[in-house]
């Protein structure tokens, strides 16, 4: 399953970061424009709708610095003020069409989406680092583990949403330290492993102090199968 889900983890990371990212250039747009542009004290004179009235645009009304009473249309939707409510507000002296209530910090306004990145790239690290723990432990197992060699009996099928994973079952006869018969699961595939897996003989890796913990050795099957 390693390898899907690697690929599926990289994605989450990605859009973690890009929506981190988009959420840090507002901030810095947002700090670039505190330094140059004027405040003013506003009120918000209506409510303009969208065409579909789902979302609603303050128009606010403040006096600039040479005393002109300017009504300006926000350019974000804000369904935290009404008609009536003072705000201040960020303008552009050369240009006051260029206008943003000073609520509207984009913190507040990309909240949502700086949770949904840190979300995203949780769960992605998360799987990540899963996966780096799995590597590891393999690779311990194939250099200080006891290998034995197992035979292919069964697959098992598993279904889901109308999609088929399979794994296959072995058996191992060892005679050290005792005459008995070891079965071992694989992990999960894509496609039926069984002509892939009938008549070979296959690695398996053991604990030495805990059977239970083995990995049946998949890296020479087609990565297409592979999850």
């Amino acid at each position: 399953m390693r390898h899907y889900l690697r690929i599926f983890a990289w994605i989450l990371v990605a859009g973690g970061v890009f929506f981190l990212a988009r959420a840090g250039y507002y901030v810095y747009e947002w700090n670039e424009r505190i330094k140059i542009y004027e405040i003013a004290q506003g009120v918000v004179a209506e409510l303009v709708p969208n065409a579909d009235s789902t979302q609603f645009f303050p128009v606010i009304s403040f006096r600039a610095m040479d005393n002109q009473k300017l009504q300006i249309r926000s350019r974000r939707p804000d369904a935290s003020v009404h008609v009536g409510d003072s705000v201040q507000v960020l303008y552009d002296i050369a240009n006051p069409d260029d206008m943003l209530p000073v609520h509207q910090h984009p913190i507040q306004h990309n909240s949502q989406w700086v949770s949904f990145a840190a979300v995203l790239l949780a769960v992605g690290l998360a799987v990540l680092f899963r996966q780096w723990q799995q590597h590891n432990h393999r690779q311990l197992l194939q250099v200080s583990g006891r290998t034995v060699l197992a035979a292919y009996d069964t697959t098992e099928t598993f279904t889901i949403a109308g999609l088929h994973f399979y794994r296959a079952k072995l058996t191992a006869q060892i005679s050290y330290p005792q005459e008995q018969t070891l079965h071992f699961t694989s992990e999960w595939f894509m496609a039926d492993p069984a002509p892939h897996w009938e008549g070979k003989m296959v690695k398996v890796h053991i604990n030495v102090s805990r059977e239970s913990d083995y990995w049946v050795n998949t890296e020479w099957l087609p990565p297409h199968i592979l999850i």
